[in-house]
């Protein structure tokens, strides 16, 4: 044996010894269907998670408008969080291994105490013709725990076209609770952004304001010379909780709440749950306040002035009731694009841009099968459009009020226009 393939041999054991298992892994990928300028393309999972931790395709790309650098990876990692204080139960939603179940999951002496599983399996297709993936759809369950609860996730997809230099990756979960008795959780989206078009991981947070809903937001600070072009915007189904955090901010001071940290995810996780002086709240600015403190280090922040944003959603489902909840990240604006609905139109459940009485049997589809209707509609949110009393719900209590709204009268009171 030649001295060359002994140390072959030997460089293959050592490779074997530290190299990191390898796990199965479901994801697909969603594309806006640009090339250059604009560019978006989401490396999601069935879980609607994109992580940069172990597998190479699980993240984002994205090339903001105007930017002489090539596209980059904006995602450290962005993932659901099911939470109930009460009962003292957590699950982080993801299939990123390394990431999602050593980081939280299987966290030492703060475990998961739900669990997750897959359903029906992660499925991606093309919706506007370009013959480029832009949507998908799935089923998970979150079971067991203190609560012993059975809770359903359908989740449908999409990356949009751009609007203005901005494209936007909505998420639109539907939540059925399959228990024998009421549940009540805590639904969590958290985004740990690295926006590093500028080579590191400073990035400001803040919060916008778009129709009377705020927003956290995130880009590159002040320093950067286009920093303007790289925001990223959280928003989604009103009546959330949010914050625009960053590593060193302490929204109570001396309080009982912790102080924000590198990513500021583990806080929340051993809090299960967003901590109560974090909400509504944006580091640098305050509690309930448009505004942002765009610097690379600002005060009272500490190294490596890290952002982060998070959504948050109280949700209480009688047994055998269903919600849903959008997610909407929108890059290249402080804003959604829109609003929290889009373009969407209150009553015009077959997304046609009209509402009128072609909206009739679509309207049906989505009271009795909000999946069928997501698959058919994936560029619309069934709650803008078929939430026509407003209370957040899509069910039996919107059909009178959908036939008074197209008849003229009564107004049509959900998000959409």
């Amino acid at each position: 044996m030649t001295k060359r393939l002994i140390v072959l041999l030997a460089f293959a054991v050592v490779a074997m010894l530290v190299a990191p298992p390898v796990y199965a892994q479901n994801w697909v990928r969603l594309s806006n269907g640009i090339a250059g300028d604009g560019e978006l393309e989401e490396n999601t999972d069935t879980y609607g998670a994109v992580t940069v931790w172990n597998w190479p395709d699980n993240f984002d790309w994205w090339n903001p408008v105007g930017l002489p650098d090539p596209r980059n990876n904006v995602s450290f990692a962005s993932n659901m969080f099911v939470y109930n204080l009460a009962t003292q139960d957590r699950v982080a939603l993801g299939e990123e291994f390394e990431d999602i179940d050593n980081t939280y999951n299987q966290r030492g002496v703060a475990p998961a105490t739900f669990t997750y599983a897959i359903v029906t399996a992660l499925v991606a297709f093309d919706t506007d013709g370009d013959g480029i993936d832009d949507s998908s759809t799935s089923t998970f369950s979150v079971t067991g725990g203190n609560a012993g609860y059975d809770l359903q996730f359908d989740l449908a997809q999409n990356v949009a076209k751009p609007v203005g230099g901005t494209s936007c990756w909505t998420k639109t979960y539907t939540i059925t609770n399959n228990s024998g008795a009421p549940a009540d959780i805590q639904v969590a989206y958290h985004c740990d952004l690295d926006i590093a078009f500028d080579a590191d991981f400073t990035d400001p947070a803040g919060v916008a304001e778009l129709a009377g809903l705020l927003n956290p937001y995130m880009q590159e600070p002040d320093n950067f010379a286009n920093f303007e072009n790289t925001k990223i915007s959280l928003s989604g189904t009103p009546g959330y909780d949010y914050v625009a955090g960053r590593s060193g901010f302490d929204p109570d001071g001396p309080g009982p709440d912790p102080a924000m940290a590198f990513g500021t995810d583990f806080q929340q996780w051993d809090n299960f749950g967003m901590p109560n002086s974090w909400k509504n709240y944006a580091a640098g600015i305050g509690h309930n306040t448009v505004g942002i403190d765009p610097s690379a280090t600002p005060a009272g922040g500490a190294a490596p002035n890290d952002g982060f944003m998070t959504l948050q959603w109280s949700v209480s489902l009688a047994a055998g009731a269903s919600t849903d909840i959008q997610v909407v990240l929108c890059y290249g604006s402080a804003t959604p694009v829109g609003g929290a609905c889009g373009a969407d139109i209150c009553g015009d459940t077959s997304c046609d841009g009209v509402f009128n009485g072609g909206d009739i049997d679509p309207f049906f589809v989505a009271l009795g099968d909000p999946v069928l209707w997501a698959i058919q509609h994936p560029n619309c949110d069934i709650v803008c459009v078929a939430d026509i009393n407003g209370d957040g719900n899509v069910n039996g209590g919107d059909i009178d009020p959908f036939f008074a709204a197209l008849g003229g009268i009564g107004p049509c009171d959900s998000g959409g226009g």
